[in-house]
């Protein structure tokens, strides 16, 4: 689970500004120091870290630049070498008054960044196939290590629609583990889903991921997973494991300029193979407001339609869009914020007759848009609900999707 550096890091950072300068005087800063912090201000925390290091090697009492240290540790989520490092801090330098009142912010964030959790989610998803389903979810964590958390994960999902009478009752389970060896973020998890109905019988599914920082705010991302498929009203009462991989370049969690670009592989039990290729980007105009395209590929290596539906699951043939994004955001404590996107240009390669070998195409355009909502709203210092709703028209179905979630803290 991700938390925000907040704003005690932020203060915490500025009174490491103030500390150096008064610990400092009017010295000149050392080459090795500067660098550090142009490092850090670029998200490569690793370096700076090094850079310090080496440099306390020959300056082994210089309180202010242990605080920085401890800083830069503590973005980087190393909060038991943070922890360290600031005792060194307080050692050479016991009667800073600023610097022990930054222990303090530092001691208190750190217990609420790590505190265990609970997380259930009520949601509902209908579409005009037609296929409606009702959801479940209820995740828990804990931190066994100040940066490693455990997360145990249950879900039911239930399927309806009003053109089988075969629909199934999914429910799934799994734990997993994240960990930031030298600041890079890997998550590892596993787990089974149990469905109900024809399909029956039980499918194992997993999940891995590393990130790699190349830049503030920016990651190269790797993931592998083996997930269960019901997206289509065929698939409702077949058993489908879908193995997936993806690539991508990910700046999706910067709140100024943000983007990401990705390829994806995703391969079904009979050898069909789905590749898709994705990008977009949203540019701030102004203040909680953001403007940005999206592009989007996906191609599969054979169709699924049978002449009348997919069967048993969704095949797109050369479908490709284009698109005109807008976000907008309100508040900080209480926060709402709506995204919508319109496709100026789409078209794919539609089945108009026969199958398998003899199947026949022709090329159509359509119109695809999304429109979301969505808000965060603090209940005291331990609770938060969020609330979420989004509707989409895809290039064959509309798709309606409304959620409820509230996350409690332990402390």
């Amino acid at each position: 689970m991700t938390r925000g550096f907040g704003w005690h890091g932020c203060a915490a950072i500025v009174l490491t500004l103030m500390c150096s300068a008064v610990t400092r005087a009017a010295a000149q800063e050392p080459t090795q120091i500067a660098a550090a912090r142009r490092m850090r201000d670029a998200g490569q925390y690793a370096s700076a870290i090094r850079q310090l290091d080496e440099y306390l090697t020959q300056h082994p009492s210089d309180a202010g630049v242990h605080w920085l240290r401890a800083q830069i540790l503590y973005q980087l989520g190393d909060y038991a070498r943070a922890r360290s490092a600031y005792a060194r801090a307080l050692e050479i330098t016991p009667n800073d008054a600023i610097l022990r009142a930054d222990i303090v912010r530092f001691n208190a964030d750190v217990a609420h960044a790590t505190s265990p959790w609970v997380r259930a989610l009520a949601g509902a998803t209908g579409d005009d196939q037609p296929i409606r389903t009702g959801s479940l979810d209820v995740e828990a964590g804990f931190f066994a290590a100040p940066s490693a958390v455990v997360k145990l994960t249950g879900r039911l999902d239930r399927y309806a629609s009003d053109s089988t009478a075969t629909a199934p009752t999914v429910v799934a389970g799994g734990a997993g583990v994240s960990w930031s060896p030298a600041g890079t973020p890997i998550t590892l998890s596993g787990g089974a889903a149990v469905e109900g109905g024809n399909a029956g019988g039980a499918t194992l599914t997993g999940h891995a991921i590393a990130a790699f920082r190349v830049a503030s705010q920016t990651a190269v991302r790797a993931s592998v997973e083996r997930s269960t498929y019901h997206g289509t009203l065929a698939s409702l009462d077949t058993a489908i494991a879908v193995r997936g991989i993806e690539l991508a370049l990910d700046r999706s969690g910067a709140s100024g300029f943000g983007g990401l670009v990705a390829v994806r592989s995703d391969r079904y039990p009979d050898g069909t193979e789905i590749r898709s290729a994705y990008v977009w980007v949203l540019a701030p105009v102004t203040a909680g407001v953001r403007l940005g395209l999206a592009s989007a590929h996906q191609d599969a290596n054979d169709s699924r339609w049978n002449g009348k539906r997919f069967d048993p699951y969704y095949t797109p043939e050369n479908v490709t869009s284009h698109s005109a994004l807008g976000e907008l955001r309100f508040g900080r404590v209480t926060a709402l914020q709506i995204n919508g996107s319109y496709g100026f240009s789409a078209h794919e390669d539609a089945p108009v007759q026969g199958r398998g070998q003899s199947q026949q195409f022709v090329t159509r355009s359509f119109k695809p848009w999304t429109a979301a909502a969505s808000a965060s709203i603090p209940r005291g210092t331990r609770m938060t609900l969020y609330l979420r709703a989004a509707h989409e028209r895809t290039s064959f179905y509309d798709v309606s999707r409304a959620s409820v979630a509230v996350m409690w803290l332990a402390r």
